[in-house]
């Protein structure tokens, strides 16, 4: 019976926990963006479903989240006036300053409602023709006679079209890395020869632009000595799995581990 017991408490407060992973509102005040990625200086139209016309927009405020949606945020207060009510709620403009983040919104209407657009962040993609790098800590790089992964993404490659990534040493290509864009996204594994002297050497991406012409772009890509890595002396170039996609992640294996233990108690029930 302890057992039985002690099982179902467990997968209770498991499958409570995972419960508790953030979901968007399904109903009430929203605030909604026209348009989910843009590049750095583009404007945004912000749309909302409250505070009409003959209520008073009282705050707005614009969080930036440097890197990403998970990067670290800082929220800046905008002027108010800058909403038009209209008969079904309000609407504002913001242009985008900062490359490489992701921004959302908050409101708060003068009969005390609100909304934020948190759970549909907004991202800011560098201008035109350079590539938002999705680098791990420490930057792109691998062990001589390894393989690194280097990836970024683009609002401006064609998507399914073929890019290609140069490793590059003074000045001269040594191994080219091909792969094709995926919406946004492009990802590389490069190969680094043994003989390639440890250091800092780059990667140039290349990739057909969507408006004509190509998109070109470097980064750096480190060469550690053969060994260096497994001994803890540098970054092997893969990429962490971080932001919205671990938080999906780790709440399926709550879920799951919550499962498992009700069926473990059902199954000692049978036993008892």
């Amino acid at each position: 019976m302890r057992t039985r017991l002690l099982g179902a408490a467990l997968g209770a407060v498991v499958v409570a926990l995972a419960l508790q992973v953030p979901v968007a509102d399904a109903v009430g005040e929203t605030l909604t963006p026209d348009i989910s990625a843009v590049h750095v200086g583009e404007t945004l139209l912000l749309t909302a479903n409250f505070c009409a016309t003959g209520n008073t927009v009282d705050a707005l405020e614009v969080t930036v989240a440097a890197g990403g949606p998970s990067g670290p945020a800082t929220t800046t207060a905008l002027d108010p006036s800058i909403a038009t009510q209209t008969a079904d709620g309000f609407t504002f403009l913001h242009t985008t300053t900062v490359e490489r983040s992701a921004v959302w919104f908050a409101a708060t209407c003068s009969d005390a409602s609100t909304a934020s657009s948190s759970d549909s962040p907004v991202l800011v993609y560098p201008t035109v023709g350079l590539l938002w790098w999705q680098a791990p800590a420490g930057g792109f790089g691998a062990e001589q006679g390894g393989n690194g992964t280097v990836g970024a993404m683009s609002l401006d490659c064609v998507n399914g079209s073929t890019a290609t990534a140069e490793f590059i040493v003074a000045g001269t290509t040594i191994t080219t890395a091909t792969g094709v864009v995926s919406g946004v996204n492009l990802l590389f594994d490069v190969h680094v020869p043994a003989w390639v002297t440890p250091g800092d050497h780059e990667v140039l991406v290349t990739c057909d632009a969507s408006a004509g012409g190509q998109v070109a772009d470097r980064t750096a890509f480190t060469v550690f000595a053969n060994g260096a890595v497994g001994n803890g002396g540098g970054n092997p170039g893969r990429i962490p799995i971080t932001g919205p996609s671990l938080q999906l992640e780790l709440a399926t294996a709550i879920l799951l581990a919550g499962f498992a233990l009700v069926w473990l108690s059902a199954r000692s029930a049978r036993a008892d």
